[in-house]
């Protein structure tokens, strides 16, 4: 017999997969409801783009209508991306991004493809704005700072030239350098323009895109900056398996990858090393984000920094604030079987690999209301923990880096009973 917990996590998993979402999106002009027409046309507009057989390079452009109901639209695909992935994940943008953007402007990302239109022409017009950032919770160490800051600098310029040198179909570089230290064995990177830019706006739009990172990021193990007009880059490990021409004939599809660091064990992404538990961790990432609503990424949107959900998970946890994770939208839900969730996927995600439970148990827990659960630790990536290096890059990024600790409520992870925890959400 299946319990309401797993009942429950099944009808999760279902509504979640029918409604992919972005990994960031702006409703550019939210306050100026669109026209009928225009929305109409917008419409026609989309279905085209997004059905065009013709193209096979990952970058459509077009427009339908007259005077100022007339719209434009730019579709883009990440540069490794086979051709099927490709409308694939431009059809999704399409769907989605007129549903939550009604509006004469907006722009969509998904990991393999960005989405933007407007009631005015686009092409050769570089868009800075708006922008955000993603990067790895980890820093590299105060002592190899330097020699990875010269590698690093090394793979942005290649890449900006490669990027920028490229032509009309696509301005798209993918790159490793040595790092030069032992540490790490090299730095991948990616660049990409929308090739509608010059050469020298391609250029520019990555520098910026570069300095950015500088801000935002500095030390860390990865980040990237993403723009309307261009987006940049960086990892220790290669987050890409496909070939740099994947939309080549002779690539055969369904061969690309990529991997974002949140759903990726700790002891993956620092060291390489895989076992069943670094599935686990995956899984608890999945179910906490179902659960909230929220994507497991840290960003950066303009000049606020916005707490990874984990994060914000483990914090409200420990603060005997539960609930505050839960997506408004299940409030109506029964609210001890999501906390159950809650609960197994803190489990889940817990740093040390050996606490974490094996994927047999977790189906016994959701399977059984009855079966006690053990407490949390503390999870990987959790904002504040011993991972942090001293090194930090500005005084707000230092804010953001400590915005996690529980020194205000002195309370330990011991002290909280399982029954304490659900009964003070309620």
């Amino acid at each position: 017999m299946i319990t309401p917990s797993l009942s429950f996590l099944l009808l999760l998993f279902t509504v979640a997969s029918a409604v992919p979402s972005f990994l960031n999106y702006s409703c550019i002009t939210a306050n100026n409801p669109a026209s009928t027409t225009y929305l109409n046309n917008l419409n026609i507009l989309l279905t085209n783009l997004t059905s065009n057989t013709q193209i096979d390079y990952g970058f459509y452009t077009s427009f339908f209508g007259h005077n100022t109901d007339t719209a434009y639209a730019i579709g883009m695909c990440r540069g490794d991306v086979n051709l099927n992935d490709c409308r694939s994940c431009l059809n999704d943008s399409r769907l989605l991004l007129t549903q939550i953007c009604p509006n004469y402007q907006a722009v969509g990302w998904y990991e393999y493809c960005m989405l933007r239109y407007s009631n005015l022409s686009m092409l050769g017009r570089v868009a800075d704005h708006p922008q955000f950032s993603l990067w790895n919770p980890y820093f590299i160490s105060s002592k190899e700072f330097n020699q990875f800051n010269k590698s690093l600098n090394t793979l942005m310029d290649k890449l900006r030239i490669e990027a920028s040198g490229g032509d009309y179909r696509r301005k798209y570089a993918f790159q490793n350098v040595t790092s030069g230290i032992q540490s790490y064995k090299g730095i991948f990177g990616l660049a990409q323009c929308t090739p509608d830019l010059s050469r020298q706006q391609c250029d520019d739009c990555l520098f910026g895109a570069f300095s950015e990172i500088q801000g935002c990021c500095n030390g860390r193990r990865g980040a990237r900056v993403i723009k309307p007009s261009c987006n940049i880059r960086y990892e220790i490990y290669p987050f890409l398996t496909s070939t740099i021409d994947a939309f080549s004939p002779l690539n055969a599809p369904g061969k690309e990858a990529s991997n974002i660091i949140g759903y990726m064990a700790p002891e993956y992404a620092m060291y390489g090393q895989f076992s069943v538990k670094s599935d686990v961790f995956s899984f608890g990432v999945l179910v906490l984000e179902i659960v909230s609503g929220q994507k497991h990424n840290c960003t950066r949107r303009g000049d606020t920094l916005e707490e990874l959900p984990l994060t914000f998970a483990w914090r409200s946890w420990m603060e005997g604030r539960a609930a505050n994770i839960i997506d408004p939208s299940l409030s109506n839900s029964a609210e001890n079987e999501i906390l159950r969730c809650i609960h197994i996927g803190l489990l889940c995600v817990q740093e040390n690999l050996v606490e974490r439970p094996t994927m047999a148990s977790i189906v016994l827990m959701l399977n059984s209301s009855s079966l006690s659960l053990p407490v949390p630790m503390e999870p990987a990536f959790f904002a504040g923990s011993r991972a942090k290096s001293p090194r930090v890059a500005d005084k707000q990024s230092e804010e953001y880096i400590l915005k996690g600790t529980n020194e205000s409520t002195g309370i330990s992870v011991q002290e909280f009973t399982i029954t304490k925890i659900y009964s003070d959400t309620k």
